[in-house]
């Protein structure tokens, strides 16, 4: 039964930008990288696609979701993972 079930994170966090109604609370990204918040991401396009990689496989996630205002920093990754 698990196997059926699709699973999704939505990053709040890419590149060092984060999601506006948590950067109102103060929130940062790097403070969500250091915490090991699965719903962020930050370094390279290299180190972003290894993170999103390893968290697809050891949490069984199916797909990431980002909100638009997140989206061009997400461009890159999704580019180089097209296709995997």
């Amino acid at each position: 039964r698990f196997a059926d079930l699709e699973l999704n994170v939505n990053l709040v966090a890419v590149g060092g930008r984060v999601v506006r109604y948590l950067a109102q609370s103060g929130v940062e990204a790097a403070a969500l990288d250091r915490g090991g918040a699965v719903a962020a991401l930050a370094g390279t396009t290299d180190a972003m696609c290894a993170r999103l990689t390893a968290r697809r496989e050891a949490l069984g996630l199916s797909y990431f979701t980002v909100s638009e205002e997140l989206m061009d920093a997400l461009a890159p990754v999704v580019a180089r993972l097209a296709g995997r």
